[in-house]
Parts: structure tokens; sequence; C-alpha cells
């Protein structure tokens, strides 16, 4: 019976993770500045008349059709 425990409460060793010869890409900085650029309002209207009525942006309920109709 104490072995049963001693499996399952037993500190299992971490893992290590070796990135060597592993080459990460980095962005430019003007890739930077773009993708931290603020939205305009014409991008956002544009995405959002494409996307689904019935889908929701977020946990709110509130749907696109309503979006769309409020906007």
């Amino acid at each position: 019976m104490r072995e049963h425990f001693e499996i399952r409460f037993v500190v299992q060793p971490k893992l290590g993770l070796n990135l060597d010869g592993v080459q990460i890409m980095c962005l430019s900085n003007e890739d930077n500045e773009v993708l931290c650029c603020k939205f305009s309002d014409t991008e956002i209207f544009d995405e959002v008349t494409q996307c689904e009525n019935s889908k929701s942006p977020g946990p709110d309920g509130f749907n696109f059709h309503f979006i769309k109709k409020n906007w």
C-alpha cells in the first residue's frame, strides 16, 4: 500500500530544455513598429463587418450581429 502512494507523490525531476543549435528568428525594428501600432477605426470596422453575425468575440455574450447593429 505504501508503494502505491510513494509512486504517486514522489517529486519528479524537472526536465531541462536544451536550445543548443536552435536559431530563433527576431523581428526587425520596422516589423515590430507595424505590429505595435494602434488599429485605425477603418481597419476595425472592416474586420467586424466581415465576421459572421452569430460569432461572439468575447465572454460578454454580445455577438457580431449586435455589434454591427449598434456600431
